[in-house]
């Protein structure tokens, strides 16, 4: 539900505008996100106890189908390919893999994605077994949260300067010294730092996934493209 949604507007940002306005507003598209976490971990720590899963999950529903409904009701025709992109884009989905470079691309955004999602998986267990209570996990969260928007930002317009596919290398470099903090944090006071550090280092890696696979595979295969790296 999530996905269909994220994969269009991710296409249709670059086919709008040029590249570097293109970084720079793909970096606040998608700061919503960094709302989202703010947002859903405070209404989890109150909502839940009293509604219960189930009726969180119906509430997240209805937010994922006014998505559909806010899309429906941008219907401006993007401007034409040139001939040499429609020719690319001509070569189909799996097309996209005759690059050895996006194979390579495709393997490590996978190894990656990974990595940066595990912690969230086990972070609740970690938050119990160091002590902390629902108000500082919540807390933690918000954390990151807020300064994944402060990092999403910051990369777009850092992206607008120089190459996005340069500072967002350099991001998964970061995240990988922010996860190991998290993972030994044995306070409340570590694991808020380290989840901060975290949002701040994940905001190129959000923000210019778009932005570097333009740079990569060209603007024509940007959908195809985002398929592969999204499975």
């Amino acid at each position: 539900g999530m996905q269909a949604p994220w994969l269009a507007s991710g296409s249709l940002i670059p086919r709008h505008m040029g590249q570097k306005e293109a970084a720079r507003y793909t970096a606040f598209a998608v700061t919503g996100s960094g709302f989202g976490t703010i947002a859903w971990a405070n209404l989890a720590r109150v909502l839940l106890p009293e509604v219960g899963w189930r009726v969180g999950l119906r509430v997240l529903a209805a937010v994922i189908a006014s998505l559909y409904l806010v899309g429906s009701v941008g219907q401006y025709e993007p401007p034409a390919l040139s001939a040499s992109d429609q020719k690319a884009a001509d070569g189909g989905m799996f097309g996209v893999f005759k690059d050895p470079k996006f194979r390579l691309t495709c393997a490590a955004v996978a190894c990656a994605g990974f990595g940066y999602i595990l912690p969230f998986a086990v972070q609740a267990v970690h938050a119990e077994n160091i002590g902390l209570t629902s108000d500082e996990s919540a807390t933690v969260y918000t954390m990151f949260g807020t300064f994944s928007i402060a990092g999403r930002i910051t990369a777009g317009l850092v992206a607008a300067r120089c190459n996005p596919l340069v500072v967002w290398v350099g991001a998964y470099w970061a995240i990988g010294g922010c996860i190991s903090l998290v993972a030994a944090a044995p306070n409340f006071e570590v694991l808020a730092l380290g989840n901060a550090m975290l949002g701040l280092a994940s905001g190129p890696m959000i923000a210019l996934l778009i932005p570097g696979l333009r740079e990569l595979v060209g603007l024509a295969r940007i959908p195809d493209a985002l398929v592969w790296v999204m499975v």
